[in-house]
């Protein structure tokens, strides 16, 4: 949605502004690229990413799901596994592009529980919040 600024050049009110516009406008462009992988993900369907990743309850017990293209492994820990790995609760590569997923009986998560991500790439390891996560806690005591 490049806007065309040669209509706005005879305004004078705003002429002196074209350049603010153009860049913004460019950046605009850029970002919409980005975020839809070149145009091979239209907006709506990046939008509602939601939809597919985190957090899911099914009629068979839960599915989570998060993009992270340059992680090699991720383990889901909380107060369902005592904030311990366990391999029940490690994720699997469903894609190249970055698409990581856990389905779980109905019995493995609880609703309230609290959870954060276990996540390992090339040269180091750390612990993240879900991208697409609908509800987070801080401890009040560790803040």
């Amino acid at each position: 949605m490049k806007i065309e600024l040669a209509k706005f050049r005879e305004d004078p009110y705003i002429a002196s502004y074209l350049g603010v516009i153009d860049h913004r406008s460019y950046k605009t462009e850029e970002l919409k690229a980005r975020l839809t992988s070149g145009g091979t993900v239209d907006l709506a369907e990046f939008a509602s990413g939601h939809e597919y990743f985190g957090l899911h309850r099914t009629d068979d017990g839960w599915v989570f799901r998060e993009w992270a293209p340059n992680a090699t492994g991720i383990v889901m820990v909380g107060d369902f596994s005592n904030w311990e790995e366990s391999a029940n609760f490690a994720l699997k590569s469903i894609s190249d592009s970055g698409n990581w997923e856990i389905r779980l009986p109905a019995d493995a998560l609880k609703h309230g529980d609290i959870y954060r991500l276990r996540m390992y790439w090339n040269g180091g390891e750390g612990d993240r919040i879900p991208a697409w996560g609908r509800r987070v806690v801080q401890d009040p005591e560790t803040l």
